[in-house]
C-alpha cells in the first residue's frame, strides 16, 4: 500500500498538475489572442504594440508546452526527450532573453506584474513554465534510464 502512494505521489501526480497548468495556460492565452490576420478580408487586428500572444498560430509557446507536457505523460524515454527539446527551446530563448537583455529579477518580475489579473499572458511566465517542464521530463528520462540498468542488472 505504501508503495502504491509513493508511485502516485512521485510519478503520476506531478504529471497531471503540470499537464493541468499547461491546459489553464493554452485554454487562457488562446481565448485572449486575435485571429490570424487575413488580407482578403475577414478578422483584421491592428495595434500599435502588439503584445506577443496577438495573433496566434500553433506554433506560440502555449502551444508547444501542451505538446511538452502531453509526452511527459506517456511514459516513454523518446517522448521525455522530446519533451525536452520543445521545452528546453522555449527556456533557453527565455534565458537568452534575460541574460542579453541585462535584467535584473526586479525588473522581470515587474514585467510579470504588468500582467498582474492575468498572469499567463506575461511571455515570462512561459519562459518560467518551459523550464519547469524542462526540469521535469529530464527528471523522469533519468529516472526512467537508471531504473532499467537497475533491473537489467538483476538479471545478469
Amino acid at each position: 500500500m505504501k508503495q502504491n502512494i509513493k508511485f502516485t505521489l512521485i510519478q503520476i501526480l506531478p504529471k497531471l498538475i503540470v499537464f493541468s497548468l499547461a491546459v489553464v495556460n493554452f485554454i487562457f492565452v488562446f481565448s485572449h489572442s486575435s485571429p490570424m490576420p487575413n488580407i482578403g478580408g475577414g478578422a483584421v487586428s491592428f495595434c500599435l504594440y502588439c503584445p506577443w500572444y496577438s495573433t496566434w498560430s500553433f506554433t506560440n509557446e502555449p502551444s508547444i508546452l501542451l505538446l511538452a507536457t502531453f509526452l511527459i505523460l506517456i511514459n516513454k524515454r523518446w517522448s521525455y526527450l522530446i519533451a525536452i527539446i520543445l521545452s528546453g527551446y522555449i527556456a533557453a530563448v527565455g534565458l537568452f532573453h534575460l541574460i542579453f537583455r541585462s535584467m535584473s529579477m526586479f525588473e522581470w518580475w515587474e514585467g510579470v506584474q504588468i500582467y498582474e489579473k492575468n498572469i499567463f499572458l506575461a511571455i515570462e511566465i512561459q519562459w518560467f513554465l518551459a523550464a519547469i517542464v524542462f526540469m521535469l521530463s529530464t527528471f523522469y528520462l533519468i529516472q526512467d534510464i537508471l531504473s532499467k540498468n537497475r533491473s537489467h542488472n538483476r538479471f545478469e
